[in-house]
């Protein structure tokens, strides 16, 4: 009797076995979706170049890129991908999504966050390849956005056997474009969809496009990256960092920013251009030279716009320090934590829905 038992045991426990092999057969055989499918969609982004073997995404241009670099942002910094997201359709029950690391670019912690239907469905993720799951069979749009301080490249995703990808519906929103330095990039959050940029646009239900480098300096060489853009929303959050690292920058830097403000203003007559002035921050003078204050820099460049704005009404101010006001919304010495990205997002939103009433 115990021998049939065992032999009926180790039947079912064959036959546990043998669904579990088949299901993972299934899986192993299904469907991969080449990083070059027509079907699939990437946001965020302003230079990519996809093969059927992997998709590198940017958020700056090639001429940037190529071009642009003049000492005033770090290359492995510019090379991750805040904002950036990839979209797709699909009812197959399981997805795998494959990626690899990207040459060259920063390798900080990893946090991949994906929508199902506008609903954030699966967070925290830092494992180059994972699967993610639709128990319903439902056609369902996804979204997933990448690490925002550790770049990857997009290798392909799997199906089910016998599933495929459905076209995206053709969906025209307006565009919002945010300049800056690693309080834009999003240094003091974790990921993309806590910073103040990823908010500003959701709240609008715009798309959008981060330009923003942690370490990097006022420069008008960003110019290069709207080429072809037709922006709603600018925002500009610029100027740490020259008053750490400049010797001078009142009467070195203040003079682009000036033409960078500007330029903005007058090539893009249809956008609002916010621009927020320095927010709180601990540090009081630079470390190259003890004499630029951030006080100096703020009401420097405040009055830059002040004065822009008797030429431009498209021009707007927010005032930092009256929005990120104490420790209470910082990371650390300089960055936003999220009740600081949060309060800043939502002064930004109002200002702009105060000026499009």
């Amino acid at each position: 009797m115990d021998r049939i038992k065992i032999s009926l045991l180790l039947v079912f426990c064959s036959a546990i076995f043998m669904v579990s092999a088949q299901e993972q057969s299934n899986f192993r055989e299904s469907n991969f979706i080449k990083p070059n499918d027509r079907a699939l969609r990437f946001n965020g982004v302003l230079f990519s170049k996809v093969t059927e073997s992997e998709a590198e995404l940017h958020r700056y241009t090639e001429d940037f890129f190529n071009s642009g670099f003049d000492g005033t942002l770090e290359i492995t910094r510019a090379r991750t991908q805040p904002g950036i997201s990839i979209s797709f359709k699909t009812n197959s029950p399981l997805i795998t999504l494959k990626f690899d690391k990207l040459e060259n670019s920063q390798g900080r912690k990893r946090r991949f966050t994906i929508f199902k239907d506008d609903v954030k469905a699966y967070d925290f993720i830092k494992d180059l390849e994972f699967t993610i799951a639709n128990p319903s069979k439902e056609t369902s749009e996804w979204a997933v956005y990448l690490p925002h301080f550790s770049g990857v490249k997009f290798l392909g995703l799997e199906l089910s056997e016998g599933y495929t990808l459905s076209d995206l519906p053709k969906v025209e929103k307006r565009l919002y474009v945010a300049i800056g330095n690693s309080i834009t990039h999003g240094v003091g959050q974790s990921g993309t969809i806590d910073t103040y940029p990823y908010r500003v646009a959701d709240d609008l239900g715009f798309d959008y496009v981060n330009l923003a480098t942690g370490g990097s300096e006022i420069s008008i060489e960003t110019l290069r990256n709207f080429d072809g853009l037709s922006p709603r929303l600018i925002t500009v959050l610029w100027g740490y960092n020259d008053v750490t690292y400049e010797a001078d920058p009142i009467n070195g830097v203040l003079p682009i920013y000036e033409t960078l403000i500007g330029s903005l203003c007058s090539r893009f007559p249809q956008a609002d251009i916010i621009c927020v002035s320095q927010t709180f921050t601990t540090t009081v003078v630079g470390k190259v030279n003890p004499e630029n204050r951030i006080d100096v820099w703020r009401h420097g460049s405040t009055a830059v716009i002040e004065k822009l704005q008797k030429e431009y009404d498209n021009l707007h101010l927010v005032r930092g320090l009256g929005v990120v006001t104490s420790e209470a919304d910082l990371k650390d010495s300089v960055h936003l934590n999220k009740q600081g990205a949060k309060k800043l997002a939502a002064a930004i939103v109002a200002k702009y829905q105060a000026e499009n009433k």
